[in-house]
C-alpha cells in the first residue's frame, strides 16, 4: 500500500480505486458500516505495522476505534448521503475526525 491511499496518513491523498467507485447515496448504512470498519483496520494496522505512529500505537488504536464507532458512522453516513461522496471520502472524513479527539461535534 501506498501510504498515499492510507486514510490515517497526512498530506496528499490519493484513495483507493475500488472505494472511489462506490457513491455512498448508492448503498445502505448496513452495507457502508463493515466496509468502513474494514479499511479503518486495514490502513491503521499498515500504520502500526510499517512504524508510521512511533510510539504512539494506543493512539493509532483510538483513532481506528473512533472511525469504527457506530454512531460517527451513521453520523457520516446521513451526510455523505446528502452530498453525494465517495465511500473513499466517507473514510478519510471519519479518520480526519478521529485526530481530534475531544472536539465536539454537530450532531445531525
Amino acid at each position: 500500500m501506498d501510504t498515499s491511499m492510507n486514510i490515517f496518513t497526512p498530506g496528499i491523498y490519493h484513495g483507493t480505486p475500488e472505494y472511489n467507485a462506490k457513491q455512498v447515496v448508492d448503498l445502505s448504512l448496513a452495507e457502508v458500516t463493515p466496509l468502513v470498519r474494514l479499511r479503518a483496520m486495514e490502513d491503521g494496522m499498515f500504520c502500526i505495522v510499517n512504524d508510521l505512529v512511533g510510539d504512539d500505537v494506543d493512539k493509532m488504536i483510538g483513532m481506528i476505534l473512533s472511525v469504527c464507532d457506530s454512531e460517527r458512522i451513521t453520523r457520516c453516513y446521513r451526510a455523505a448521503s446528502q452530498e453525494e461522496r465517495t465511500l473513499d471520502f466517507m473514510c478519510r472524513d471519519l479518520a480526519n475526525g478521529s485526530k481530534w479527539p475531544g472536539v465536539p461535534r454537530e450532531k445531525n
